[in-house]
């Protein structure tokens, strides 16, 4: 029998460029990988990076321009190894310039045969069948997140892309020992012109399914999906009885959470933390984000004040009207707000790929190693070490230096439930703060701080 590690045919040891528009997504994509036990690492677009055997390029390009979008994809591209797969990250409830950026990979790949498109991550929630995307079984059109996304047009890929002129085909997922027919009709598909296979995937199972068909196409096409595919790639690239993720060392001093959201959802998330690990919450009115934030400011003085002290801070946005089209502006707020306290923090939690960027770009980090997963979806990272991230890719001998910058937590806006943070700081940082009650009163700060 074939080893698939080994047969030349597979991409499983080839190197993989992943492109994402956010960094939440182009982490969990690297996380999919660093669990498998491999090395992956994340750029923020602009670094420069080495021959690295995973990374991932974050374009940062869901809330700029179409043409933007299509020129930071086309960069990113520029940086693909010879030979790499590429693996063009997705938004699993498509937002973003989904067809634009798709088309510009594809030109940018000639030799690829086409396009095969899974947005599906099961593990949260999100699946697609029929050519249809669900969110925890409701179409999505139907959803919250779809009406706050403000995007014209159906809710479906196919539909989507052929209005930009992209021929699709749909394929049923493959039945339990189907991938040597799921191939054949990717390849028929490709044969008769069709530019991009759309995939229906309801669970795990069928994506790794899918996963192992693409195994066994001559020609690799151009993969794109959410974290949820890349999660049967990695499988693919596994080698039994390999590495794990490398894990990270517990720190004592208190967790930083940052959260860019007032939804529901966020709401809960930093609820639980205050109430269950003593934290104390500082939310920052939305003029006052907008309007910045200085080291000065009684806002950041709060947060600094209770890291010292030892506690658990979540910092949130306050009240005030919220405009979607300003939400970098809020993101940068929350930066500007969160950073200078950074240095006091054991790690980092971050929520929404919009408020992780600002964090990591206000704290000048250019180039971060994922480490392993608190739950799918939810990767730990730390600051990469540029001539430690060329080492050889299946090393189970590399220790963690010592880190100088916090680790840091990075999780999807949408991603999770309301224990969803709480894990993740009890995974990174002491899990109950010294104090014995909650401190979201001791720092009354509201639309009325001066």
């Amino acid at each position: 029998m074939t080893d698939p590690v080994s047969d030349a045919r597979t991409p499983m040891l080839r190197p993989i460029l992943i492109v994402a528009d956010d960094l939440s997504g182009a982490s969990d994509c690297a996380a999919a990988f660093a669990a498998a036990g491999a090395r992956a690492f994340v750029s923020l677009q602009g670094a420069p990076v080495g021959a690295l055997p995973i990374l991932a390029v974050d374009t940062d390009s869901r809330a700029v321009t179409r043409d933007e979008a299509v020129r930071r994809v086309r960069a990113a591209l520029a940086q693909r190894r010879p030979g790499a797969i590429v693996y063009k990250k997705i938004d699993s409830t498509l937002r973003g310039h989904l067809a634009a950026e798709l088309v510009a990979a594809l030109d940018a790949l000639p030799e690829a045969p086409g396009a095969v498109l899974a947005p599906a991550f099961p593990q949260q929630g999100r699946t697609l069948e029929g050519g249809r995307c669900f969110v925890h079984g409701e179409p999505l059109e139907q959803t919250a997140l779809w009406r706050h996304a403000g995007i014209a047009g159906p809710a479906d890929p196919a539909s989507r892309l052929q209005a930009e002129g992209l021929s699709t085909t749909t394929l049923a997922a493959a039945a339990e020992h189907g991938e040597r027919a799921l191939a054949d009709r990717i390849t028929a598909a490709f044969a008769s012109g069709t530019r991009v296979v759309v995939c229906d995937a309801r669970s795990a199972d069928e994506l790794s399914r899918l996963a192992r068909a693409l195994a066994m196409l001559d020609c690799a096409p151009l993969l794109v999906g959410s974290a949820g595919l890349a999660r049967g790639l990695a499988e693919q690239r596994a080698r039994p009885g390999g590495p794990a993720s490398r894990g990270w060392p517990r720190s004592d001093r208190p967790v930083l959470t940052v959260i860019g959201s007032r939804a529901p959802i966020a709401r809960a998330q930093a609820r639980a933390i205050v109430e269950e690990a003593a934290a104390t919450q500082v939310d920052a009115p939305v003029e006052r984000l907008l309007a910045g934030i200085d080291d000065r400011d009684a806002f950041a003085d709060a947060v600094m004040a209770a890291l010292a002290a030892g506690r658990h801070v979540v910092v949130g946005v306050g009240d005030g009207p919220t405009d979607p089209a300003r939400s970098l502006e809020i993101a940068a707020g929350l930066a500007r707000l969160a950073a200078p306290a950074a240095a006091r923090a054991g790690a980092i939690v971050m929520t929404g790929g919009d408020t992780a960027r600002a964090m990591l770009d206000a704290l000048a980090v250019p180039l971060i190693e994922i480490l392993g997963e608190v739950e799918p979806g939810v990767p730990v990272a730390c600051v990469a070490d540029g001539e430690e991230s060329e080492r050889t890719l299946w090393s189970k001998s590399l220790p963690i230096k010592p880190i100088a910058a916090p680790l840091f937590c990075l999780k999807a806006g949408g991603f999770g439930n309301e224990q969803t943070l709480l894990r993740a700081i009890r995974a990174l940082g002491p899990a109950q703060s010294p104090s014995a009650r909650p401190h979201h009163d001791e720092h009354p700060l509201d639309s009325r701080t001066p």
